[in-house]
């Protein structure tokens, strides 16, 4: 629950209509009954996925809004097959009251990139419209367009398989959209059609992704990964994913890779499946490459876009880097190491971890120089950390006489 709150008071819904938001919720959701389930899984595995829910979701909200960072929650746990019933259950009736409450209140929510959608009741309570509000997006905006899908849905009655056509872009996708009961829960904007409509059809993912390139880069950024989120079968997300690492390996405009690596580092890390990673490791060596030429120029300058890159290295690394591919990433870390201290030392740990690995003492000095320069405790711990995988008795006992000295510093002073 803190979480939707969490969601509500950052995200345009002032903190003052908590109370209208909770006890307006439908009746099937019974709040004590909420938190009683969470409190059952305290003690398990799932309490542990379901604090991941909660930083994964502050991480995202950091550049999205309420209704897409709900899309993300929805996408990455509800139908993860790990998670048990249960909590499926009761994280889908977090899911139908939030929507509900945005459906009631009729709240416009700006959406960036997306054009934002104005959910209206028609007059019979059984029609529903659905008109685009296009908004200029705003300056930090890594992308600079957005969609435009005129979306109509009708139906007598609410039925399950009501009827709706969807354009995206001129591809006119005539589909049967599997509503549930209550039409307030559909929330059409372009995740909503993308997860909708490619979990549920795979002769509409294979007329989509034989299109693909009739839509402009920033918009198969947001297609594949919204697509990706939604499906389900591992075929058609590897089909994703190879579409991806291509698009990433010839974008040359900044802004578009800094976004494909975003969601290459998100899927990488949400996805532990042998196929995805069997086609990571085809584009590794060609990823860091890339990586690193991009960044070449702007560890003084941009931080935000080096950070990026560096974690995407480390990503590929830890899942799935070879001893050649650790050794051609020591290689070009070895050339930049000593300005490390301009960005923050952070950026770098599981690197580090990939590096030392593979026993370098080379590395192992160069990093024990850079731990000599810093400061901070809590940086140097970290460091000190991400050594925990070196094996060779040498290093570690340079390493234990590290540690020795931190505590006994700490203990003195």
């Amino acid at each position: 629950m803190d979480v939707i709150k969490g969601f509500l008071n950052d995200h345009y819904i002032p903190a003052m209509e908590y109370d209208s938001i909770f006890f307006n919720w439908p009746p099937s959701l019974n709040l004590k009954q909420l938190s009683r389930q969470y409190r059952l899984h305290y003690q398990t595995t799932i309490a542990s996925k379901a604090a991941t829910i909660i930083r994964t979701i502050n991480q995202f909200m950091g550049y999205s809004n309420f209704r897409r960072g709900l899309n993300y929650f929805l996408a990455k746990y509800i139908y993860k097959s790990e998670c048990s019933d249960r909590l499926i259950d009761t994280l889908d009736e977090v899911h139908k009251g939030a929507v509900k409450f945005i459906w009631n209140k009729n709240i416009y929510l700006p959406s960036s990139p997306f054009l934002s959608v104005n959910l209206k009741r028609c007059p019979n309570g059984c029609l529903m419209s659905f008109s685009q509000l296009p908004f200029q997006t705003p300056d930090h905006c890594y992308l600079s367009q957005y969609w435009c899908i005129p979306i109509t849905v009708t139906s007598n009655d609410v039925h399950p398989n009501a009827k709706a056509n969807i354009i995206f872009n001129g591809l006119d996708l005539n589909v049967f959209v599997p509503f549930i009961q209550d039409p307030s829960f559909v929330m059409l904007n372009t995740d909503c059609c993308s997860y909708f409509l490619l979990s549920y059809s795979p002769k509409i993912f294979e007329r989509l992704i034989n299109n693909i390139n009739i839509f402009s880069s920033n918009e198969k950024i947001s297609l594949l990964h919204d697509s990706y989120s939604g499906l389900k079968f591992k075929r058609q997300k590897i089909e994703i994913f190879i579409l991806l690492l291509n698009l990433f390996v010839q974008e040359a405009c900044p802004h578009i890779w800094r976004e494909i690596a975003r969601i290459i580092k998100d899927i990488i890390f949400f996805s532990k499946s042998e196929p995805i990673l069997k086609y990571l490791k085809i584009y590794c060596n060609k990823l860091v490459t890339i990586a690193f030429v991009k960044t070449r120029d702007t560890y003084d300058t941009n931080l935000i876009e080096t950070k990026l890159l560096f974690s995407i290295q480390s990503e590929i690394l830890v899942n799935c880097g070879d001893s050649e591919t650790i050794n051609f990433l020591a290689r070009m870390c070895i050339e930049r190491i000593d300005h490390m201290t301009s960005l923050y030392p952070s950026l770098f740990y599981p690197a580090y971890a990939a590096l030392l690995s593979n026993n370098d003492s080379k590395i192992f000095v160069k990093i024990l120089n850079l731990y000599s320069q810093l400061d901070n405790y809590e940086e140097k711990m970290a460091i000190l950390h991400s050594m925990d995988v070196i094996s060779n008795p040498e290093l570690l006992q340079q390493l234990f006489g590290l540690i020795l000295n931190v505590i006994v510093f700490h203990l003195f002073n």
